[in-house]
């Protein structure tokens, strides 16, 4: 008897700038499917992915090689392949006691995939990253808790959007609110868009993402209109950015949003994905409090007190490895951790952080200790209850 697992496991990368094999379809495989029967499901799962891995690597190199030149191709070592891989999802699995079934969504790095093969993608993929850089704005618009999506009466925002967007030529598109926009994308409330709305908007547009601008008027409140900016590359409806928009001079609503389109611009294209952790201002508080209680890690004299290291995680299945990564999510002074390779029981990452002290006194609020194993260089572990690393 099968066990479905539904949700959708992500190993992410969070980096504070976009990957290229995010943006550019080339360098991702969709719907890699495997079927393992092992001693245990544990032993299955863990090979799977070894073979889930081999396996879209050699549906990436049909986009690479000519069909003569894949009939002898053979796929290099895992730790090869391990090292191009930039990230990759489990879209859906199923086990039973000694099978696995799973489906899998690969990124690789492009850099690193073109070194490999000395060239870039072929033939159709030449030009399949037309859309790669363009993202889509869905401008939704709040006033005093009514919402509005594409009824241009009720939604100043996007006529604000729309009218300075004529004859643009930035990489942000702004959606016409025809009627195939209403039909694709019905949901007023942007925090409650559907996966599969947002991604026949993507793709009816051509783009490579889509962002949500939910501007809030509030005439009660101290600032009367508050900007926010939603991420939707995860899976999921992530508020990215949060700000008040001053009013300045403007005396009238209209007013007030056409002047901060331009503002808004600037930002998305820019870096606006740089809040790669949004924390609930009173859980940072809380998280705050429990890291400075916490007993800290042994400090390296390698780091500083800001900068990067090299972390290496080691585990015995694919199950404690998620679960370590989840671990590692929301912690303040960890600004963005890059995944540099990954195999069935050893990650090798980079860590970026902001606060040395900081970072180990999380690390242990979370039950994870750093080894120095050379300058600029860690093991990281679980601490056992006993407050030993193993």
């Amino acid at each position: 008897m099968f066990r479905t697992a539904p949700i959708l496991l992500f190993m992410l990368i969070w980096m504070p700038v976009l990957a290229i094999a995010q943006t550019n379809p080339a360098y991702v495989v969709h719907d890699v499917k495997v079927d393992i029967v092992a001693e245990s499901s544990v032993k299955a799962r863990n090979q799977a992915f070894s073979a889930a891995q081999e396996k879209a690597f050699k549906m990436l190199s049909e986009r690479f090689l000519a069909p003569e030149q894949m009939t002898g191709f053979t796929a290099p070592e895992a730790a090869v392949i391990a090292g191009m891989v930039s990230d990759f999802e489990i879209t859906s699995e199923q086990l039973s006691k000694r099978r696995y079934l799973g489906t899998y969504i690969f990124r690789f790095k492009p850099a690193s995939v073109n070194r490999f093969f000395g060239h870039g993608p072929t033939g159709d993929f030449q030009s399949d990253s037309s859309g790669a850089q363009k993202l889509l704005l869905i401008p939704a618009f709040s006033q005093n808790g009514a919402l509005a999506l594409w009824d241009l009466k009720k939604n100043p925002w996007l006529q604000a959007w729309q009218k300075q967007s004529e004859g643009d030529n930035s990489n942000l598109i702004i959606p016409a609110g025809n009627v195939s926009d209403t039909m694709d994308m019905r949901e007023a409330n942007p925090e409650k868009f559907s996966q599969s709305s947002i991604k026949r908007m993507k793709s009816r547009y051509g783009v490579y993402d889509l962002a949500i601008v939910s501007a809030v008027f509030d005439q009660s409140a101290a600032n009367i209109l508050k900007v926010n900016i939603y991420r939707t590359d995860r899976g999921r409806i992530e508020l990215a950015q949060s700000f008040p928009v001053p009013t300045g001079s403007a005396k009238r609503l209209g007013e007030l949003l056409n002047n901060a389109v331009p503002q808004i611009k600037t930002i998305m294209t820019g870096n606006w994905k740089n809040q790669e952790f949004y924390v609930d201002p009173a859980l940072a508080a809380e998280m705050a409090t429990e890291a400075t209680a916490a007993p800290q890690s042994q400090a390296s004299p390698y780091a500083p007190q800001a900068g990067h290291i090299k972390a290496t995680a080691r585990f015995n299945t694919m199950g404690d490895w998620l679960s370590m990564r989840r671990s590692l999510n929301g912690i303040p002074p960890l600004k963005s951790i890059r995944i540099i390779s990954l195999t069935t029981n050893q990650a090798s990452m980079e860590f970026t952080y902001s606060d040395w002290m900081a970072l180990t006194s999380a690390l242990s609020a979370r039950g994870l200790s750093l080894q120095s194993i050379g300058p600029g260089e860690y093991n990281i572990n679980k601490i056992n209850p006993a407050g030993y690393s193993r």
